[in-house]
This record gives C-alpha cells, structure tokens and sequence, in this order.
C-alpha cells in the first residue's frame, strides 16, 4: 500500500491538488470537478485567514469543521464521511487499494488526447523495496493493474541498482 499511496500522491501533486493526505485532495477534486475549487481556496483565505494551498494540513487540523463548512458552501458533501475520512488520513490511518489509485489515473486520462502517455519515474526502486516482499508485491500489482486498464497510456519506469533478479532473491522468494 506505501508505493499505491506515493504513486497516488504525485498525482494528486502533478494535478494540483494535496499531495501528503488523499483525503484532502479528494475534496479538492470534488470542488475541481464541481468548478469551486479557485472559490473555495479564495473563500479559505478570507474566512480564515490563511492560504489553503500551503497550510491545507495545518486548517484540516486546527479548524476541520470551518472547512468543512465552506466546502458545504460551494458543493455538497457528506461532512461525517469526510471528517472521519481526513481524520484517518492526519492519523496515518488512510487506506488506498491499487484500484483506487488506477482508476484515478483512469479519471486524469479520460479527457486527454488519445497520444497523451504518462510516465511514473521510480528511481533506485530497490534501495526502497529492499527485503520487503509486500512493497515488491504492491508495485507489481500497480503494474499489472495499470497494464490491464490504462491501454498502453501509462508507463512506469524504475531504476535500480540491482538486477530485478537479486531483488527477488533478497526477498527470500524463489523465482523462475
């Protein structure tokens, strides 16, 4: 789940949106979507006095339900899913499946030009993954899931150190 989580999080940072804690960029998206997000950033700042796109995390904090509520202004949301969803997320408690992540990704993609390819770089992958067999795991499930759906319109390059081979193997797992 931590290379889902840093892959997720890029995005949401490539697209503007809160790039620490999903939840938060979640409700940016919704706002995005709904063509209230520049207004609810202006709305922020002179409501509380702070400018959301570098204290978001402190504001999901200190004033969660000012937030909220100015959220409730411009679209609507279920705010106990919402504060319970970004609570998780301040508490390092937030979940994200492969799927989730991919079909975001499927979501940016979807009114981009058939040409248009995006590209996740991981350098020095193995110096991350080292012995651990459930990050090995998340990226290859990353990789099949976004090979099934996304046609050939996302690429994920890595490099590292060793030869996959000797990841594998310092893993502890036989391969063939």
């Amino acid at each position: 789940e931590a290379i889902t989580k840093i892959f997720l999080n890029q995005l949401n940072k490539y697209q503007g949106y809160n790039s620490t804690y999903i939840s938060l960029a979640k409700l940016e998206r919704q706002l995005d979507k709904a063509g209230k997000f520049s207004e609810f950033k202006k709305a922020i700042k002179t409501k509380l006095k702070e400018d959301w796109d570098k204290k978001s995390a402190d504001l999901a904090e200190a004033v969660l339900s000012d937030v909220l509520e100015i959220a409730k202004s411009f679209i609507a949301i279920d705010e106990n899913s919402f504060r319970a969803s970004i609570e998780r997320a301040l508490s390092g408690k937030e979940e994200l499946s492969v799927v989730d992540l991919v079909q975001h990704i499927e979501e940016f993609l979807v009114n981009k030009p058939a040409s248009h390819r995006m590209v996740f770089l991981v350098d020095e992958v193995s110096q991350y993954i080292g012995t651990n067999l459930n990050l090995l795991l998340n990226l290859q499930s990353i990789i099949e899931e976004v090979s099934s759906r996304c046609k050939g319109k996302v690429w994920i390059i890595c490099t590292a150190q060793q030869e996959i081979k000797e990841v594998i193997e310092s893993t502890g797992q036989s391969h063939t």
